[in-house]
């Protein structure tokens, strides 16, 4: 299947250039850099690292997660889990509990 194939004509939109956790709590599987604090939101084991981010970096990447289902599903699984983990109210709200040093 080719990059034009998967996207089937349509346009798409990036909004927020900065990744956050949420594709991850979609399912969906990450393609990003070893930019800025994005290494502290995935790793190896949820996402694919572009080094260098070139155009031609982007489309290997987007190919090869195309062709490659098992591989496509294990890094989306691996988001999912990451989030819960992570990236959830609960874990948040213990953190800060415990850095404030609040007593339940």
């Amino acid at each position: 299947m080719t990059i034009k194939e998967l996207l089937n004509g349509q346009e798409y939109k990036i909004d927020d250039e900065r990744l956050s956790s949420r594709p991850m709590s979609w399912g969906a599987t990450i393609i990003t850099t070893n930019a800025g604090e994005l290494p502290s939101t995935v790793d190896e084991s949820c996402a694919v690292f572009l080094d260098p981010p070139t155009p031609v970096s982007i489309a290997n990447a987007i190919d090869h997660l195309a062709d490659d289902g098992e591989l496509r599903k294990n890094l989306a699984l691996a988001g999912l889990l990451r989030f819960r983990d992570r990236f959830r109210r609960n874990t948040y709200m213990n953190v800060w509990i415990e850095l404030l040093a609040i007593d339940r």
